[in-house]
């Protein structure tokens, strides 16, 4: 448990390559895009599907090295997670998503650190290609119950808003497409036609409705102003490998309006500050409907189209500064109480472990396998399993290994 412990805290950092790999890839194509061309823009729309696959390869790999050392074994977990989207992507057309790959990677984690590189290919290729199989011939199922999701969100653009977000993390689908070029957004009688979809509708009306406040305007404040007053809280927070993915990540949906990367960093980094992000999405997307901001898009709410669409600019910018000092007060209340990354913050079973060797105060020095205690007599021997000669203390390996991290 301690060991799962430590690899969970140390998840942002085993990731950071993934993020870098991922949003760069993002990025450069989103910058070929600005280019007017049919086929480029179906090479963006292949991308941003496939995408999840690069993200989970990467991730999949960098775990499993950070953890076993083993570039072998790193490389053939890799493979295992592309197999099951492989087999996924061949029966419904759908790409593994980026909390799948997390989850998976860590689970084939536990095979390749037990067994031997041989049994541990073959057990997580099997494991692998068995769950898509089930996922895969599920699908349907799936779909139906996101249909049903639909029409409770039909109506409620802020829930929409913060739903999508978490849909889009854990399933590689996103759920907006449902409402942006379908029914549940609304529909307009054009030209003797029903056209379905908020996008839809301002596509061919090139007028910005009600329900562009909705379902859209609130989306330029999240990857604009949410987004900025997250990256001037974690910036100068993070290490350097994580703060050069965490650019990247924040570029990516500052400038082309594509925040999954930057959701699931904020996810991995604190999971308890993601439920701050959820919160400032309803509030973003309440702010816009209530104001009546009406900005559309027609692809992900990027920087470009908002000065191409842009309605009531001083509104605009003032409610956005104003959102991005409440992200910043908000996620900067919540890092104060769960800095899960600070040496401050301790865990119920470290804390339990510091307190049986005397506390931090009796934690004298720590050396690579080996322990020292400035009073040995301090020491709650019913509470710690332990072997004590004079001062110096050996303890299990995993138990040291959480001292490292917080003393």
């Amino acid at each position: 448990m301690n060991n799962l412990f430590l690899k969970l805290k140390n998840l942002p950092l085993f990731l950071s390559a993934a993020f870098f790999f991922t949003a760069g890839t993002l990025i450069i194509i989103n910058l070929i895009t600005l280019i007017p061309s049919k086929q480029i823009s179906a090479l963006n729309e292949g991308f941003n599907s496939a995408i999840t696959a690069l993200f989970a390869f990467t991730a999949c790999v960098m775990i499993n090295w950070m953890a076993t050392k083993n570039t072998k074994k790193a490389v053939a977990a890799g493979y295992c997670v592309l197999l099951f989207d492989a087999v996924l992507f061949t029966l419904c057309a759908v790409h593994i998503s980026f909390i799948l790959s997390i989850v998976l990677s860590l689970l084939l984690l536990f095979f390749f650190e037990k067994y031997n590189l041989l049994p541990a290919f073959c057990i997580s290729a099997l494991i692998s290609f068995s769950a898509a199989l089930v996922i895969g011939l599920s699908y349907d199922l799936l779909f139906s119950l996101l249909k049903s999701l639909c029409d409770i969100l039909k109506g409620r653009g802020a829930l929409f808003g913060a739903v999508s977000n978490v849909y889009s993390l854990l399933f590689s689908e996103n759920l907006s497409k449902l409402f942006y070029h379908k029914d549940y957004s609304g529909t307009a009688f054009v030209n003797s036609k029903v056209v379905s979809g908020v996008i839809d509708v301002f596509k061919v009306q090139k007028v910005a409705g009600l329900n562009v406040s909705k379902y859209l305007s609130g989306k330029y404040f999240v990857n604009i102003f949410v987004s900025t007053g997250l990256f001037l809280l974690l910036y100068q927070k993070l290490e350097k490998e994580m703060k050069t993915a965490f650019v990247l990540c924040f570029a990516l949906a500052f400038l082309f309006g594509d925040v999954r990367l930057l959701a699931l960093f904020v996810l991995v980094y604190n999971p308890i500050m993601y439920f701050g992000y959820l919160l400032l999405i309803i509030v973003s997307y309440l702010t816009a409907y209530f104001l009546d901001i009406r900005i559309a898009f027609l692809k992900a709410g990027s920087l470009f189209e908002l000065f191409k669409y842009i309605e009531k600019p001083v509104y605009f910018i003032i409610t956005g500064l104003v959102i991005m000092v409440l992200t910043y007060f908000i996620e900067s209340l919540i890092l104060s109480k769960f800095d899960f990354h600070s040496k401050s913050f301790l865990p119920r079973n470290v804390k339990k472990l510091i307190d049986a060797l005397g506390g931090r105060k009796n934690i004298e020095k720590l050396t690579d396998n080996m322990l020292y205690v400035k009073n040995p007599n301090l020491i709650n021997i019913l509470n710690i399993d332990c072997d004590i000669k004079g001062n110096a203390i050996t303890l299990h390996s995993d138990e040291l290994e959480l001292i490292k991290e917080y003393v």
